[in-house]
């Protein structure tokens, strides 16, 4: 079953994982970055090119991360 979580906290710490390595900095950063802007968001990570090669992704592929902010209301809540 496709799926992974992971909690990015305001104070720096990380609960969980959605894979490790550059996928899961690149996913970090944005979590923060959305932390930041007070906002939910839908991101593609792409590690398909010769420049993600480079820089140590071997598996290659990608991903769709929901960047969700528990901290906005109505955070959590499921229909």
């Amino acid at each position: 079953k496709a799926g992974a979580r992971m909690l990015v906290h305001p104070d720096g710490r990380i609960t969980g994982t959605v894979g490790g390595g550059q996928g899961e900095a690149m996913a970090i950063e944005q979590a923060r970055q959305a932390l930041a802007a007070g906002e939910n968001r839908l991101c593609h990570l792409d590690m398909t090119s010769s420049v993600t090669s480079r820089e140590g992704m071997v598996c290659g592929g990608s991903m769709v991360l929901l960047l969700e902010n528990l901290a906005l209301p109505g955070a959590g809540e499921r229909a």
